[in-house]
């Protein structure tokens, strides 16, 4: 046997690199990242799930994380690399006389360490853990085993030994006579999440820089450990907030503001100075009652007691987080204004508006590999690994979708609080997915922070089922009060507990006017609006779909006169459009215009305005109508929506001191509900039609509790409607077909979770289908690809006209970040009815994939804001964009 120099085999195509100092690399960037504020919380769970003392746990996380690519010491591997191969060779390296070309190093380093660590006594679900946990780095799946060559294989696994015996003396893993992991499940995600993190931050080149590396190997271990730290504290994952002494709500929440607490806040302080810190908390009480405060409160006394690094908050939408966004950004300047760490912003457009900027990465693999890796330190993923992070929803659920590297997004929340608001708002679809995440988070020890003014009773009882029990129905003796306001906590021993709140902070009486016909009549919704606003005020009319609110605002525009100010507002804007919209709704309607004059954010309140929205409006935006019209929705969503009504305090209202909540009803006889039945279930739009065909008005909040309740209680024979024209067989006919649409929808969501956390095993990693989707390829004819919403089936395309960008848009090579950037913001999103089957007419591009870099979107040249295509049957479309109105599509 030839003794080698362990650095003559390569990790990769950098030829001042070996194997070896990339070991090294990666062990010490997991040292460095779990003595970091940011990750040590993740040290002591690893503890906890493995039995080690946390000394010992630290050591072995690093030796594992640099011994898992232990695979890529196989001649082939080495092989790929044909220079330095033939070096090999030359140095008397024995290579078979073909190889496998299929050859995937992590099944070769997973074999590898399931024999080593069953040598050292290792219990076999643990080693099977620890294997599985590196068999998964790349998230490629399908492996078959590595060709073995009898003759060579006790030649290269003498290599393997010197590698590892030199990886040892620099981690030092103590001996230990017996391993028995006691959550194997939690180990195996943590281990993965590290692995896969320090690899991909040693194998930067801008981060991990190196002039000389002739030294032994004590002396390289000293300069990586150097060069780890840095690029540890680049990513700024080495900054952090002290919140020791931030214990009263003012000292959270600093200034004037909070000198005298809201109930639902002052319970939360109660809670918390009274218990243990909660596992889990679902706080629920009116809009504008201060429960984002409340949530961030309890989460920094979390994180102060748990020693967490930080916090997650999902909303809704992209429109709520961006608000959102800012709200947390200045809340941490507060505290802490020269911080490295700034909040990060999550969603399909965040990086327009945060500015970190992607890190370039090479790698050693594939192309295709290259560009995932890059993808996830772009802020829209990587955001989910910072300290403190604002996106939508999807986010935090795309955790537990069989997507690749998904498992990293749970090791990013592992280290945080995770606060969800409008919990109320998902579908069966993505409530499906969300309990999944919890019996995740329960097992992660991740604290979850629940928001809502409007959750029915079921749907609370299956998130609190989803948490404490891995989703099994008996809660035992708790039964939800019918209390409102109410804060409801899970003990540190699961126990349930709910704590009624005394009162609100606001009480309003809503009155209601009811407009039967009014669905579908455009001209109808305008004049009232007008009519409304006669004497001024701002007036915010909320429709069920685009299309109609494009053309109440038409409407609109055609009856107006001059002292009117028209916004239109909803999804089916270019981002750069959108944006500026956003900005002008919350510029002219929040509370800015409260402030004092000379204050520098202050801005001047319309005297006569009128926004025409869709749902994006409705829920966590801080905005403040005079009146409001509203097209009829489920209950809960028109209380969302009547949030935004007298939302401030304010001492003139043009309209009157009476909020008024204008309702649009389908006509007299059999309810019609129009394009609002594609988006609601029929049977909770006819129990919200009986519902309001019996009230004049609507307190708050003394109502929400029962009103949400009414309208998704269980459908019994003797359930009497009181609205005309509902009968009992429509109701129990559309019960019906809701049930099952919610078993289906429930059902579409399985093919793309992970599996349930398991004490007994890392199954996570023994999916037969793991890693099957990539969260980028949206597909433009398919539903096959993960989601998190069933009911988005959209196209997200670049929105181009007379061929702009037409020279960047055919290069394989990404352009700068100001240029994609400016690409980026052309983006929007589509039905795919709108173009699926649809080639484009004589004198119009067809629509094409994006390049490589452009993963995920289609691109649509239009020509002068306007595209026309034909199917096959000679249907022929037109889609046009318009800035004021946004895309829309006719049929010619």
């Amino acid at each position: 046997m030839i003794e080698i120099d362990p650095n003559i085999i390569w990790a990769k195509s950098n030829p001042r690199h070996s194997l070896l100092h990339h070991m090294i690399d990666v062990g010490n960037i997991a040292l460095s990242l779990l003595s970091t504020p940011c990750f040590k919380i993740i040290n002591k769970k690893f503890s906890s799930a493995t039995g080690l003392d946390e000394t010992s746990s630290m050591a072995w996380m690093a030796y594992l994380a640099a011994i898992h690519d232990i695979g890529k010491c196989e001649p082939d591997f080495q092989i790929k690399n044909e220079k330095l191969a033939q070096e090999l060779m030359t140095s008397g390296i024995l290579f078979p006389p073909e190889y496998d070309r299929r050859f995937l190093h992590e099944k070769r380093s997973h074999d590898w360490i399931k024999e080593q660590l069953s040598k050292e006594g290792w219990s076999r679900r643990s080693y099977n853990t620890v294997s599985n946990s590196i068999l998964n780095h790349h998230s490629r799946s399908n492996f078959k085993d590595p060709i073995d060559y009898p003759t060579l294989k006790k030649y290269w696994d003498n290599y393997k030994e010197i590698l590892n015996n030199e990886v040892k003396s620099i981690f030092k893993p103590p001996e230990i006579s017996s391993v028995e992991f006691i959550d194997n499940g939690k180990a195996g995600l943590l281990l993965s999440g590290l692995i896969v993190l320090s690899d991909w931050i040693a194998s930067n080149v801008d981060l991990m820089r190196y002039t000389d590396l002739q030294c032994s190997t004590e002396e390289y271990a000293n300069i990586s450990r150097v060069n780890a730290k840095k690029a540890i504290s680049y990513l700024g994952f080495d900054d952090g907030i002290s919140w020791e002494d931030k214990v009263e709500f003012c000292e959270v929440w600093p200034g004037s503001t909070f000198t005298k607490l809201r109930p639902i806040q002052q319970e939360c302080v109660d809670i918390i100075k009274s218990c243990s810190i909660p596992r889990m908390i679902i706080i629920e009480a009116p809009m504008g009652e201060g429960k984002t405060e409340a949530a961030i409160y309890t989460a920094v006394q979390i994180m102060r007691k748990n020693n967490l690094s930080g916090m997650y908050v999902a909303l809704p939408t992209a429109a709520t987080s961006n608000q959102m966004y800012g709200r947390v950004n200045e809340f941490l300047e507060l505290h802490n204004k020269d911080a490295i760490i700034k909040p990060h912003l999550v969603h399909g457009m965040s990086w327009v508006i945060d500015e970190v900027s992607p890190i370039n990465v090479q790698y050693d693999d594939e192309f295709d590999n290259t560009i995932e890796i890059m993808n996830w330190f772009k802020p829209s993923k990587r955001a989910l690994l910072a300290p403190y992070s604002v996106g939508t929803i999807d986010q935090s659920l795309m955790s537990v979708l069989n997507v690749k590297f998904g498992f990293l997004r749970l090791f990013g929340l592992s280290n945080k609080v995770l606060i969800i608001d409008e919990v109320h708002a998902y579908d069966a679809y993505m409530s499906t997915i969300l309990w999944l995440l919890l019996k995740w988070c329960s097992c992660l020890e991740i604290p979850v922070i629940l928001l809502s003014a409007t959750l029915p009773s079921d749907k609370k009882q299956e998130l609190l089922s989803s948490f404490i029990n891995q989703g099994q129905k008996n809660l035992g003796t708790f039964q939800p009060t019918m209390g409102y306001p109410l804060v409801t906590y899970v003990d540190q021993n699961n126990n349930i507990i709910e704590e009624a709140v005394a009162g609100s902070s606001k009480h309003m009486n809503i009155s209601l006017e009811k407009h039967p016909g009014f669905i579908g009549e455009y001209h109808k919704i305008a004049s009232l609006a007008l009519e409304s606003s006669t004497n001024g005020g701002c007036i915010c009319i909320i429709l069920n779909t685009v299309k109609a609110a494009q053309k109440v605002y038409e409407a609109l525009k055609n009856l107006k006169d001059d002292s009117v100010e028209l916004l239109l507002f909803h999804s089916r804007f270019t981002a750069d459009i959108r944006g500026v919209i956003e900005k002008k709704a919350l510029k002219l309607f929040d509370k800015r215009s409260l402030l004092i004059e000379s204050h520098p954010d202050y801005t001047v309140r319309p005297k006569r305005a009128i926004l025409v929205a869709t749902q994006v409006v409705e829920q966590s935006l801080d905005l403040d109508f005079d009146e409001m019209i509203v097209e009829i929705a489920p209950i809960d969503l028109i209380l969302q929506r009547a949030g935004r009504l007298h939302r401030h305090d304010r001492k003139n209202r043009p309209t009157g001191t009476i909020p008024r909540l204008h309702i649009l009803l389908p006509a007299q006889g059999k309810p019609d509900f129009g394009a609002s039945e594609v988006i609601y279930h029929r049977y909770t739009l006819l129990r919200t039609l009986d519902i309001i065909g019996s009230l004049d008005n609507i307190l708050i909040p003394t109502d929400i509790r029962t009103l949400v309740e009414k309208a998704y209680s269980i459908y019994t024979p003797d359930m009497m409607p009181s609205s005309s024209g509902i009968t009992i067989q429509d109701l129990s006919d559309s019960y019906d077909d809701m049930r099952h649409s919610i078993d289906g929808e429930k059902g579409k969501a399985s093919p793309y979770l992970i599996t349930d956390p398991n004490k007994k095993e890392f199954s996570l990693a023994l999916m037969s289908s793991a890693f099957s989707f990539d969260e980028d390829d949206t597909g433009t004819r398919s539903y096959f690809y993960a989601k998190t919403r069933l009911g988005d089936n959209t196209n997200r395309l670049l929105i181009l006209n007379d061929d702009e960008f037409e020279d960047f848009i055919n290069c394989k090579n990404a352009p700068s970040k100001d240029m994609m950037k400016r690409l980026m913001l052309k983006m929007a999103s589509i039905p795919c009815s709108w173009i699926n089957e649809y080639d484009a007419e004589p004198g119009y591009k067809q629509i094409i994939q994006g390049p490589m870099w452009l993963k995920g979107l289609s691109i649509l040249c239009m020509n002068s804001v306007m595209w026309k295509g034909v199917n096959k049957n000679g249907d022929r479309v037109v889609i046009t964009n318009d800035d004021e109105y946004g895309l829309r599509m006719e049929k010619l």
